[in-house]
């Protein structure tokens, strides 16, 4: 009636949370969902856990009113609405919920002194009733077509009246219909003061005033509406909608309820409250009303399209495509059924079909930023990158406040490497726009890292922001952990990444995870946080005694999963990484956990007890400082496994050549024009010396590379520009490189592994973090110390060197593969075996309670 769209459609814009909301949000839920299931008792105790650390939390205290209320039990009920009343006064929802249990009890004494408190409360000093907040956070992106023809056909409940309509209510109707909505007031204004019992008029006045966008006003007379006649579904159903434009979404869901209890084939009630119930996350009861809209109307496209945006959210992709293809059917001009339907094709792997719907998405409504920026994210997931980058502009250039499209702008240019205050002012501005968004937070720090301009402490200190930001709110409600304190029995040890693939992560951690598996002390539990499968994830499978794909859960989920599993300790492999789950761990879902391998420095987390590495990457002392975690180190801080179809070392190219080959094959972001300064420096003390710079993206054009070389008197005919190759490219590019040149502040570390491989070392600079520091670290395990420069002079006199000492580096070419098989790296067992000792040292600190200190399992 007055909205006749179909979804519910809630902004971003419209929410505005803090994180200690989210906190909130996420144990009400679990109390939610525990009243749901009937395990009334747990809830109970739940929101009763709450009111203890938030004494008013007027939400709380309603629900375990409402708890008791369903029980019967009208003291408790009563007792606890008063609790909430004393925390809100002003909200009128609460107000009634009480003066129904004292009507119940049958006290009208107590009643009449209740209502008139009520009265005193909501009319005093003829102040509206003030909006009620509910801490149920609604983060709803689907949306449909405003326009299409398809809304049209769903009636509007008010039209849909009865079939004798009075002539009262036509006239009102017409007026209603043609916007007239002071005439409207007018009218029911002496319709009301002849007969206030007239409901109808009540009811119009309700929607005049939405009309006129008075909420408040609106709320006042279409609860009267309801009051005077509790069996009208439309006064009922447009008192829910207020009530989702006043953001009461508890109220909301019960009006709804209360219009369908009336009219159950109300096909606009259980749509809505469909949305409603997706967007606060009962997703299972969202889907029954879904479902129920559907059998009302088989011909219901937009109930097909909700239908499948919740399977998707259910990770039930192959249900989610059916209704996709079903509402497209209905309705081929309905942009949203083709978005809905290519991203849910996206998320199966069917891209080409996906960018089908997309664009005709876009054909039907050219400036569909959620299309556009779907079409983004599969260019950007293909290497598609300049592609992908024109989408993402796009997006922005309509919705100047898409938070996300910013942060994937950002993440191209870091990518592209490039302008670094151009990329950081992305990031900053993706989190001006949405603070809530960790993902844009993780990638900022991670460009720090790789930024010239940030000093280690800078980047300590921002990193401990994101802790401030996004795991303070959930210290007070860590769980106390009652996991057996047995010292010396099998652990449950889990392993959280979204690196289980044909990654760098897994390179690593693969043969550790093969030695720990054959250990009777440990059972290994997988956390995979991503939908790519392959040969790689198959073989690292048999690792675990379980295996779970957690991309779909969130990360309230996630840590109820792990705490369900009895994890004694929990690995992260991610860091701040792509696809990382730290506000899981940020929940403390484990007694100890700890930070390993995905990610050169600390977390942030005051969660996260425990950083592994090595004495090299972080020695002691004021290394340690720039961690929140506590280190421990072992003999290496990971194996390194070679290809196994690694070609066989080359001889030393300038033994043939007249000039030495440099080369680099970090990532382009790393190349700051601070080490294009120093490689130019190395290239122009050496006239006759080329450099290779591989690695590139696809497509990526280095114009802008080259003339930053040009700048530095470096012609562009010295340097040779590779795409990205695949592991055997990549080593048959290696053979005709000399020496290599690192990168700074982030220094290389598997280019650097499967440079010595392949025989070719690496001139790094020593650094002054552990991200400055795994390039250092690599040689000095090697004992290569000789190719570490202390700062830029010394990096320009050694590669200078090594030009005039040519048949040394070809010596120590032809031996270092020999080097390497001897060193620790190659030792997984002897890593597994400290590894091992690490996690029971963790243990036995726990388990007695023992302050969290850092230490060495060298040995």
């Amino acid at each position: 009636m007055i909205e006749n769209k179909p979804a519910l459609e809630v902004s971003d814009s419209e929410i505005d949370l803090s994180a200690m909301d989210i906190v909130l949000t996420e144990i009400m839920q679990s109390a939610d969902t525990l009243w749901r299931n009937g395990e009334s008792a747990q809830a109970i105790d739940t929101y009763k856990a709450l009111l203890a650390e938030m004494p008013s939390y007027s939400d709380a205290s309603y629900k375990l009113a409402c708890i008791y209320l369903d029980a019967q039990d009208l003291v408790n009920a009563a007792s606890f609405f008063e609790q909430a009343i004393q925390s809100k006064p002003t909200a009128a929802m609460y107000w009634d919920q009480y003066l129904h249990v004292l009507r119940l009890s049958g006290d009208e004494q107590v009643l009449q002194e209740a209502a008139f408190l009520r009265d005193q409360f909501l009319n005093s000093q003829g102040s509206p009733v003030e909006p009620e907040v509910s801490h149920e956070h609604v983060d709803l992106t689907i949306s449909t077509e405003k326009n299409d023809s398809t809304q049209k056909e769903i009636m509007s409940p008010q039209v849909a009246v009865s079939k004798t309509v009075s002539s009262s209510e036509k006239y009102l109707s017409d007026l209603y219909h043609k916007g007239k909505f002071v005439e409207i007031l007018k009218y029911t204004e002496k319709a009301t003061k002849k007969n206030s019992g007239d409901s109808l008029a009540w009811r119009y006045s309700g929607l005049a005033f939405i009309g006129l966008q008075k909420l408040d006003d609106a709320e006042i007379h279409m609860l009267k509406a309801v009051e005077l006649a509790p069996s009208d579904a439309i006064a009922q159903f447009n008192l829910a909608l207020i009530f989702v434009a006043k953001k009461k979404y508890p109220a909301a869901e019960l009006s709804y309820k209360s219009a369908l209890a009336t009219n159950p084939e109300m096909l606009e009630a259980c749509n809505n409250l469909g949305n409603l119930l997706r967007a606060l996350k009962k997703l299972d009861e969202a889907e029954f009303y879904f479902r129920k809209a559907i059998e009302i109307d088989r011909n219901f496209a937009v109930g097909y399209l909700n239908l499948a945006a919740l399977l998707r959210e259910k990770r039930r992709l192959s249900e989610a495509k059916y209704f996709a293809e079903e509402a497209v059917r209905l309705a081929p001009n309905l942009a949203d059924s083709h978005n809905a339907l290519g991203a849910i094709l996206q998320l199966l792997g069917d891209s080409k079909s996906s960018l089908i719907h997309l664009e005709r998405a876009i054909a039907l409504r050219p400036d569909y930023v959620e299309a556009l920026f779907n079409i983004g994210n599969i260019f950007f997931d293909q290497n598609e990158i300049l592609l992908a980058q024109k989408y993402y502009e796009r997006c922005i250039k309509i919705d100047p406040s898409l938070a996300s499209a910013y942060r994937s702008l950002g993440n191209i240019l870091h990518t592209l490497g490039g302008r670094q205050d151009q990329v950081e002012s992305l990031y900053r501005k993706a989190l001006s726009l949405d603070p809530s968004d960790s993902t844009a937070f993780s990638s900022l720090l991670f460009f720090l890292v790789e930024s010239f301009k940030a000093s280690p402490a800078l980047v300590f200190e921002e990193h401990k922001n994101f802790s401030v930001r996004y795991e303070m709110p959930f210290i007070p409600f860590w769980p106390k952990h009652t996991n057996n304190k047995n010292h010396d029995r099998p652990l449950r040890v889990g392993f959280v990444s979204g690196d289980f693939f044909n990654h760098a992560v897994s390179s690593y951690i693969g043969s550790i995870l093969k030695e720990l598996s054959t250990k009777t002390q440990l059972n290994l539990f997988a956390y995979y946080n991503r939908d790519l499968e392959d040969e790689v994830t198959h073989q690292l499978k048999s690792n675990f005694v379980s295996w779970k794909s957690v991309h779909n859960y969130s990360d309230l989920e996630l840590a109820q999963v792990i705490e369900t599993d009895q994890i004694d300790i929990l690995c992260d492999l991610s860091g701040h990484t792509t696809n990382n789950r730290l506000l899981t761990f940020a929940r403390k879902p484990a007694p100890v956990q700890f930070s390993w391998i995905g990610y050169p420095g600390t977390t942030g987390l005051r969660a996260m007890d425990y950083y592994v590495t090595d004495r090299y990457l972080v020695p002691a002392g004021d290394a340690e400082k720039q961690f929140s975690e506590k280190i421990v180190r072992l003999p290496v801080c990971t194996p390194f496994e070679p290809y196994k179809n690694s070609p066989e070392i080359s001889p030393l190219p300038a033994l043939k050549n007249k000039s030495l080959q440099f080369g680099s094959f970090n990532r382009i972001s790393k190349i700051s024009d601070s080490v294009i300064y120093i490689w130019s420096e190395i290239l122009n003390a050496l006239p006759d010396s080329h450099m290779t710079i591989g690695g590139l993206p696809k497509n990526h054009h280095p114009e802008e590379m080259i003339a930053k070389f040009a700048a530095k008197g470096v012609v562009k005919e010295r340097l040779t520009f590779l795409h990205r190759s695949n592991m055997e490219g990549f080593l048959k590019q290696l053979q005709t490189v000399d020496l290599c040149l690192d990168t700074f502040p982030y220094t290389g570390a598997t280019t650097s592994m499967h440079g010595l491989w392949m025989g070719v070392p690496t001139l790094t600079l020593a650094g002054n973090s552990s991200f400055s520091r795994e390039g250092q670290a690599i040689l000095q395990h090697l004992q290569l110390e000789q190719f570490v420069a202390i700062d830029n002079d010394d990096l320009v006199h050694k590669a200078v060197f090594w030009s005039s000492n040519r048949n040394d580096l070809a010596s120590i070419r032809s031996g270092l593969r020999q080097r390497v098989l001897q060193s620790d790296y190659l030792n997984p067992n002897k890593i597994a075996v400290a590894f091992e000792k690490a996690l029971r040292v963790m243990w036995y600190q726990w388990c007695d309670g023992q302050p969290i200190t850092s230490f060495n399992v060298d040995d």
